[in-house]
Parts: structure tokens; C-alpha cells; sequence
């Protein structure tokens, strides 16, 4: 998971309840979920990833106190003024600093090293059950971290190609206001959550895994799948190998692989050599062929949305990027850091 704490004015953060000392956690799962209720916590902006599967709006509100259940959304009247779906209003699109791109191969051979080829930072795909469910890189993480084979290869890409944001803050309905005054921010939090959704992150990202169990001694085979980065928008081209072991007898070889853009998952195993090898290494070349023309599957996306950097956007539109799979991050703002909470925070209290 990636987090980027902005700047939040001279406010006062709330205490932190108990002490900032990482637990030893068993899994990468567990420190997902503890850094994301930790951000919370402190009220400080979290990005999680997103998908197809689940249209979340911007101004839609979040409870942090429900990050373990499968739904923390407000799904009831939220604290804002509604705005029309169809017209373009105060949503814009941000490509002005082009195209981020990075990739990353990792080879161990050790059973004890899954977590170095899971596709998010921190696990957050697997550590928060409304995400694990709604990225394919949930499932994706959830299969790596069951599978203890010694000998694994990943490789992964992620693309960023800008934001979709609101150009103002959202403004509060007078129910939302009432509840201020009467009740504090706490009263405000509770009836209608405590975070919002402030932008979208707009992007992809593909990788798989391919890992094997020797139980014994045998003939080795190698198989390799070439990735040309240049496709990233990489100046150079760059030839990564990965290599995997396939046995005549006593292996098994198992695939995962995920594609956010396809919102598609892998998984495909084979025992020994012959044809259920031969099949699997032809999915891992789809699958590495997937990776690297994700730049250029998500500009096709773009230019068919005709897209450009700088357009006002309408709730339909971000919903329709939502659905071809170009959402792939969102991003919560702490709904107590607008400026118009703070003011009636601050009216209230001089009343």
C-alpha cells in the first residue's frame, strides 16, 4: 500500500490512543491492516487499491472505524450537497506530469520469502476484507501468501498516468452542519463517517508468479519469459529474464498472475513435465505479454474516452473509468480537515 500524507495546516492532530510500537505480526496481512488503522487513526490520508468490481464516488464517505468489515461505506444520505451526475462540475483530470512507470522481478528460494513477491507494499490487498475483495490484486496477494513452495519467481509492473480530483472541497449539507453544532465533529463522524474520497489514482498494474517443490533430484529445464520494459516508457530498453525449473518427475509448478486493466486473475498448476507444463508456460507468456503493453492498453483506454489532461469530468464519466478498470487507486481525505468542518468547529466553540 501507498500512502502520501499531505499537508494539513496548523491543525491539531488528534492523540494517538496507544503508543506507535509495531507488533511482531505473524503475517504481512496483519501489518497492512495495522498501517492503515494506524493512518486512521491519526487522520492522515490513505490511498488503497481499487477495481472494477465496486463504484465508489468521489464524496463518498468512509467509516475507519469499520475497516475490518466488508463494507466501511456511508451508504445512506452523506454530509455533502448532492451534485448532478451528468454535468461536468468540479472534477478535473491531471495528467500534467505524464506517465509514472516502474517494474520489478524477484527470484528467492526459500518458502519463507512470500512476502517479497506480493503486489502491494505492505499486503493491504489482504490485510482489509471490502479491498481484498474488490482488487484483483487481493486475490492475487491472498494466493501468494498460501503458497509455500521453496523456489519463486514474480515479476511486476505498475503504471501511474494521472489523477482524477475535485477542484474544491465538497460543501455540507445543513443536516451535516447541524450535527456539527450540536454534537461536535465526533457526532458528525459517526452519522456519516470520518473519511471521504477525495480522487482517484488512474493507472494499471500486472505481474504473476511462478513457483516449484522438488521432492527429489531430477533433469532441470529451463524456461524463460523475456519482458521489454520500453513499453513502460522507459527510455532503455530493458530484457528481464525470469527463470523457473520445470522436473520430469516429483514437481509441481504453480502460476499466479493478476491484470487490473482486464481485472483478471491466474491460477494454473502442473505436476512433472508434458503438456500441463507446456500449457502453463504459455499462460505465463500471455501473461507477461499483458505486462508489457500495459502502457499502451491504458492509452487505448484513455484515447477511446477521448481524455484529455485538464477536462472537467462528470460522475457518469468517472463511473465509466471506473468500469473499463482505469481506477486503480483511491484516495481518502480525514473529512474533519475541510476548511468548512474546521469553521464550524471553531464557530461552535467560540459560541
Amino acid at each position: 500500500m501507498s500512502a502520501n500524507p499531505a499537508s494539513l495546516s496548523l491543525v491539531s492532530l488528534p492523540q494517538r490512543k496507544t503508543p506507535l510500537d509495531i507488533p511482531d505480526f505473524a503475517d504481512r496481512a496483519s501489518v497492512g491492516r495495522w498501517e492503515v488503522q494506524n493512518l486512521a487513526q491519526d487522520k492522515l490520508p490513505i490511498t488503497l487499491p481499487w477495481g472494477h468490481s465496486r463504484r465508489v464516488r468521489l464524496g463518498t464517505c468512509l467509516h475507519s472505524s469499520r475497516l475490518d468489515t466488508e463494507n466501511p461505506w456511508e451508504e445512506k444520505q452523506g454530509p455533502f450537497l448532492a451534485v448532478n451526475p451528468h454535468r461536468p462540475g468540479n472534477i478535473v483530470l491531471r495528467r500534467d506530469l505524464g506517465p509514472v512507470a516502474s517494474f520489478q522481478s524477484t527470484e528467492t528460494s526459500s518458502g519463507s520469502n512470500t512476502n517479497d513477491h506480493l503486489s502491494v507494499g505492505f499486503g493491504v490487498g489482504v490485510g482489509l476484507p471490502f479491498v481484498a475483495h474488490v482488487s484483483v490484486k487481493g486475490d492475487y496477494d491472498q494466493d501468494v501468501m498460501k503458497n509455500q513452495d521453496a523456489d519463486k519467481t514474480s515479476m511486476r509492473a505498475t503504471l501511474r498516468m494521472g489523477t482524477v480530483e475535485l477542484t474544491r472541497p465538497p460543501r455540507l449539507t445543513n443536516e451535516a452542519i447541524t450535527a456539527i453544532k450540536c454534537g461536535g465533529i465526533a457526532a458528525m463522524e459517526e452519522q456519516y463517517g470520518d473519511y471521504y474520497v477525495a480522487a482517484y489514482q488512474l493507472g494499471g498494474d500486472s505481474g504473476m508468479l511462478i513457483s516449484s517443490s522438488s521432492h527429489r533430484e531430477a533433469q532441470k529445464e529451463v524456461y524463460g519469459v523475456t519482458v521489454k520494459t520500453e513499453a513502460l516508457f522507459w527510455e532503455e530498453s530493458v530484457h528481464t529474464e525470469m527463470q523457473f525449473e520445470t522436473f520430469s518427475s516429483g514437481c509441481a509448478l504453480t502460476l499466479y498472475g493478476y491484470d487490473t486493466l482486464d481485472r483478471k486473475t491466474w491460477e494454473q498448476r502442473a505436476q512433472g513435465a508434458g503438456q500441463a507444463a507446456a500449457d502453463l508456460y504459455r499462460t505465463s507468456q500471455d501473461v507477461a505479454g499483458r505486462t508489457q503493453f500495459l502502457g499502451a492498453r491504458l492509452d487505448r483506454v484513455v484515447k477511446e474516452m477521448d481524455l484529455k489532461d485538464g477536462d472537467m469530468l462528470s460522475l457518469e464519466q468517472c463511473d465509466e473509468l471506473t468500469r473499463r478498470g482505469v481506477v486503480v487507486e483511491v484516495v481518502l481525505r480525514p473529512v474533519r480537515m475541510l476548511r468548512e468542518v474546521l469553521e464550524h468547529m471553531l464557530d461552535d466553540k467560540t459560541n
